[in-house]
Parts: C-alpha cells; sequence; structure tokens
C-alpha cells in the first residue's frame, strides 16, 4: 500500500473546524486528483493556530486526525497534509523520476550535443510516462522505445548538418545507377536506421555514448544468401558537437559493429563564432535586427531586444507587435518570403569550414584512408568510395566476377550547394529565434498532469 502526501496552504479565512476542513478538501480537491477513493481512505493532518483549533467540536465521521500541531512557518497562513492511501494513489517517486528524466532531456537539448541521440533508461510502463511523451511532443523531437525501460530520442539536426545527408543520397543514386551492375544494385539501400553496437569507446570526448546509435546516413547490402542486412557505410556529421567526439563515433562503428560496417564518411563543419559575435556588436548588424524586429519581431522579442529597436527610433514606435509563436513552420506562412529575402546570412551565421575524412579498418584498428578540406574550398585529396567497400566480402562470391575495384568519386561541389542551402535555411531560423523566441522555451514547462 502505497502512500503520498499534498501539501496544501489554507489562508485564515479557510481555518475553520476539521469537519468544513474535511468537506473544503472533498468538494475541491478530491475531484480533480483522488475521486477514485473513498473517503475513508484519506486521513488529514492539519497545522492550525489554536483558536482555529479551539472552535472545532468534533473530527468529522470517517476521518482519522492523526496529528495537531501549531503551525509556525507563517502566520496567514496554514499548513495541510492530505495523506492519500491506496494502490491507486499518486507516486511521489514516480514524480520525482519523471521530473528527473526531464530535466535530463532539457538539458540535453539545449547542449552543443543536441544533434546526437541520447538512451534513457524509464519505466515505459509507469502511469506517469505520458508525462515525458507530452513534453516531447510539445517539443517537437522525435522518440522511440525499445522494450519496458528504454526511452531513445533523436537528435535535433540542423539543416547545416542535413548536408551530408543529402550528399549520401546523391551518392547512393550514383553507385546504383553508374557503377553497381543490376543485379548487385537491387539488394543496396540507403537509410538512417538504428542498430546495437556491442560496445563503446573510452576516451577523449564529452557526449555521452549508447550503445544504440543511428548514423546521419548509411548504406545498407542485403545478403542474397541469408536476406541478413549489413550495415557497410556510415555517414556522421558533426556541427555543434568536437571533433573527438566525431572521432568516439566513427571509432565505435568501426570497432563495435560486428565486422559489418567497412567505411565510415567523416564530416567536420565548423562555424567561427567568434567572428560571429564580433559581427554582432556592428551597426549594421543592429539596423539589419531592429529591421527584423519590426517587421516579425513578436511581443517577446521586442521585449528582449529593446535595445535595439530605441537605438533605431525610426523603427521603435512603441506598437505591440503581432504574437507570432509556434515552431518555425507555423510561423513562416505568407511572410516567409519576405524574411528570407530579407536575412542576411553573415550576420546570423559565423564563417564555416568543412573537412572530409573517410576511415577503414586497417589491422583491427581504425585507420584514415584520405582527408580533405572541401569548403569553402578544396584543399587535399580525397579518395573515392570503392565497390568493395559498399558490398561486404561475404557477398561478393554470390556475383560472378566480382569487381571490388570500381570506384566512385564524390561530387564535390554538389555538397558545396546542399551546404550553402543549410547555411542560408538555418540563418533564417536564427533570425525567427531572435525575433520571435518561443516563450515556453524560456519557462519551466508545466507538464504534469
Amino acid at each position: 500500500m502505497s502512500t503520498c502526501h499534498l501539501i496544501l496552504f489554507l489562508k485564515k479565512s479557510h481555518q475553520v473546524c476539521l469537519h468544513r476542513a474535511f468537506h473544503f478538501f472533498t468538494f475541491s480537491i478530491v475531484p480533480s486528483t483522488f475521486a477514485h477513493l473513498c473517503p475513508s481512505r484519506l486521513s488529514i493532518v492539519m497545522a492550525l493556530p489554536k483558536s482555529t483549533l479551539s472552535r472545532c467540536s468534533s473530527a468529522p465521521p470517517r476521518m482519522s486526525s492523526t496529528s495537531i500541531s501549531q503551525a509556525s512557518a507563517s502566520k496567514t497562513f496554514a499548513q495541510a497534509s492530505i495523506r492519500v492511501t491506496g494502490p491507486d494513489s499518486p507516486s511521489s517517486e514516480g514524480l520525482q523520476e519523471v521530473d528527473e528524466t526531464i530535466r535530463t532531456i532539457k538539458a540535453h537539448l539545449s547542449s552543443r550535443h543536441r544533434e546526437s541521440g541520447i538512451e534513457l533508461r524509464v519505466d515505459l510502463k509507469s502511469r506517469h510516462f505520458n508525462q515525458i511523451t507530452q513534453f516531447l511532443d510539445r517539443t517537437g523531437v522525435k522518440y522511440d522505445v525499445d522494450g519496458e525501460h528504454t526511452l531513445f530520442i533523436h537528435g535535433m539536426i540542423t539543416a547545416i548538418h542535413q548536408s551530408l545527408e543529402l550528399l549520401a543520397m546523391s551518392i547512393f543514386a550514383r553507385l546504383k545507377y553508374e557503377i553497381l551492375l543490376p543485379e548487385e544494385a537491387r539488394y543496396l539501400n540507403a537509410g538512417a536506421i538504428s542498430y546495437h553496437l556491442n560496445g563503446k569507446i573510452k576516451g577523449k570526448g564529452s557526449k555521452r555514448q549508447t550503445s544504440r546509435k543511428i548514423p546521419d546516413q548509411g548504406f545498407i547490402f542485403n545478403d542474397p544468401q541469408t536476406k541478413r542486412r549489413h550495415r557497410t557505410v556510415i555517414f556522421e556529421a558533426a556541427f555543434t558537437e568536437t571533433y573527438d567526439d566525431l572521432i568516439r563515433d566513427m571509432e565505435q562503428w568501426l570497432l563495435h559493429s560486428r565486422g559489418e560496417v567497412q567505411l565510415v564518411v567523416l564530416a567536420n563543419i565548423k562555424e567561427d563564432k567568434k567572428q560571429l559575435l564580433k559581427q554582432q556588436k556592428t551597426d549594421s548588424f543592429k539596423d539589419h535586427a531592429a529591421k527584423i524586429l519590426e517587421h516579425f519581431g513578436n511581443e517577446l522579442g521586442r521585449s528582449k531586444h529593446a535595445e535595439i529597436l530605441m537605438a533605431d527610433a525610426c523603427v521603435y514606435q512603441g506598437h505591440q507587435a503581432t504574437n507570432i509563436s509556434g515552431t518555425l513552420a507555423e510561423r513562416l506562412n505568407h511572410e516567409v518570403d519576405d524574411i528570407i529575402d530579407m536575412v542576411q546570412v553573415e550576420n546570423w551565421i559565423g564563417p564555416i569550414t568543412a573537412d572530409f575524412e573517410f576511415w577503414v579498418l586497417r589491422d583491427s584498428k581504425p585507420h584514415r584512408r584520405g582527408r580533405a578540406r572541401v569548403f569553402p574550398g578544396l584543399i587535399g585529396y580525397l579518395p573515392p568510395i570503392y565497390a568493395g567497400d559498399v558490398i561486404p566480402l561475404s557477398c561478393q562470391g554470390s556475383f560472378p566476377n566480382f569487381d571490388a575495384s570500381r570506384k566512385l568519386y564524390l561530387d564535390l561541389e554538389e555538397f558545396r550547394c546542399q551546404l550553402l542551402g543549410g547555411i542560408r535555411e538555418d540563418a533564417v531560423e536564427r533570425a525567427y529565434e531572435y525575433a520571435c523566441p518561443n516563450s515556453e522555451d524560456d519557462e519551466d514547462d508545466d507538464y504534469q498532469e
């Protein structure tokens, strides 16, 4: 039989005899929280001034007064504790676990590791679990459940980060139609499918590693004989994460995928935040930001950046802005073309660089096959992807005269186009977040039922 306490604070006007207090709690509290419990299973502990207690003639029926003492915390409020017993009573321990889980999720989503997934141990059968899912649904985060105790939360990917994924899909199409034979290509697929790895990597890095990983993109080859799926090529990008964490991801894929992964393509994308900060201190940025706030800012955005508006007297008129809230998709509608045309990328995104690396296993250890700076220009040499990287050795015997040396070079100009598109999209997103912050993001969400 479980027990929990509900602490209430009553003004002196409500400090009546226990009988009247019992009815006050019965009609004000029980219907919303404990309606399924009968009154006989309630016990009330009151802390009331002696002057109030003296007016109580008798205890109400079906109520046990277990303890009465002088209230010392405040002269204005009295403290009442309702003890609810029974198999269906709320669990304070369960609520505490929910609170800790949501705080962990919030901390992850506000960290530089938010573009990676996170795995949490929770009780999926708990009746409090829906509070966690309600919070995730409001946040817009994708999540999966596995078994009875695992909650996997997907990363919040930026458009810049997605540039590698788009390039990978282009590589996939070229492999199927330019390099592989039709009888080989029919078994090749692509997808960001989760996989349980059999170990973790220790060493440098601050990101929390999980045994279940979802790559940014991957190539999957189905064995024609056994129908087993082999994840042979993995694509991983880092934008907000560190290079050390990216290397640990690569090592985990190569060393703990049971020999399946044969090639890991890394994209280390970096933003010069110092240069961005310097740019956002200039008069040109302030003028630009004031125009964004004037045309697209909501009330909260104008309030948070009032100094920008005040500095531009011709912009700031003191009028109340239209409240534009919700997700970016909900906010765009007919104004989207205007803000896309208005946003100046250099005011919202710092200078970007991107390096590619190819990693394979050699003598059971990760070996870097090649590395090159691919953005803003090409510096270095990037090797090709071979047919032998895509189709595992155990499956190559299914195809007569298989040539593992067939190769495909990456179209780096296509990647640059995809990256430039992602940079502009993220610049627009940051401009909207600046002008139209969501008040729910700044407050402690009321995620309880």
